[in-house]
Formats: structure tokens, C-alpha cells, sequence
């Protein structure tokens, strides 16, 4: 089964008889992450903004409608969601969660951390120290 988090963007998928994630897919992944972890390449349109926040918290906001992608560079934290307030998570594979309304039915975004260390050698081969552990 699946559901769409962010219709056409951002689906997760579960297993049969439960809602108990088993994968999440991105479509459209490196338009809508490049400006996160490779912002030469990204569209100038799209391009994230910087926020600074207390103790050098930096953070990285991308809006667009019906989908919000932060990014925080302390913890290395990716949410990307729907705009929906999230209540919980569950996570599934390592470093991979989806979070949930409150009543633990309605997938309402994704949770990935370590981002960069996960998605830079993904979006950058060529540059990467070491090989990529998602593909």
C-alpha cells in the first residue's frame, strides 16, 4: 500500500495490513535537493533560503505549495513534509523515519538524518570521499 505525503512529490509506501512504513520515494529528488547538498547545480528558482538561528544554527528552508523541506546543518536533519504538524515517527530503516498525525494513521512527511552524509556522495560521486550508503 501506499500513500502520498506530497501528491506527486513524496510517497510512502507500507506494509500490507499495517501502517508500518517499509519505503519512502522522492520523485523529483535532485531538483528539489540539490540546493541543500550541491547548490551550483540547483535551480536559481529554487534555491533554499538561509536562516540563522541562536549558537550557529544554521537552517535551510525550501516552501513551495503543499511541501516544506528543512534542513538543519547542527544535527544534519532533513524534514521534508507537507506542511501538517507531526506528532510521531516511525523509523524504519536506519536514519529513516516517517512521521505521522497524531493518530499514527496519516503519513505527514519524512525525517532523514545524517543528511549529508548520506545524500552528498549520492548527488556528488565524483567528490565523494568514500561511497554513498543510499542509493
Amino acid at each position: 500500500r501506499h500513500c502520498d505525503i506530497v501528491k506527486g512529490r513524496v510517497t510512502a509506501y507500507f506494509e500490507a495490513d499495517i501502517w508500518y512504513p517499509s519505503a519512502v520515494k522522492i520523485s523529483g529528488a535532485f531538483e528539489l535537493l540539490a540546493g541543500f547538498f550541491r547548490p551550483g547545480d540547483a535551480l536559481v528558482s529554487r534555491w533554499p533560503v538561509i536562516q540563522y538561528g541562536e549558537n550557529g544554527v544554521v537552517e535551510r528552508v525550501l516552501q513551495m505549495e503543499n511541501l516544506e523541506i528543512h534542513y538543519t546543518t547542527i544535527s544534519d536533519c532533513l524534514w521534508i513534509n507537507n506542511g501538517e504538524p507531526g506528532f510521531g515517527h516511525k523509523e524504519f530503516a536506519q536514519d529513516l523515519s516517517v512521521c505521522f498525525t497524531e493518530d499514527y494513521q496519516i503519513p505527514i512527511g519524512v525525517l532523514l538524518t545524517p543528511a549529508a552524509e548520506l545524500l552528498t556522495p549520492v548527488f556528488d560521486q565524483a567528490g565523494a570521499s568514500r561511497a554513498a550508503r543510499l542509493l
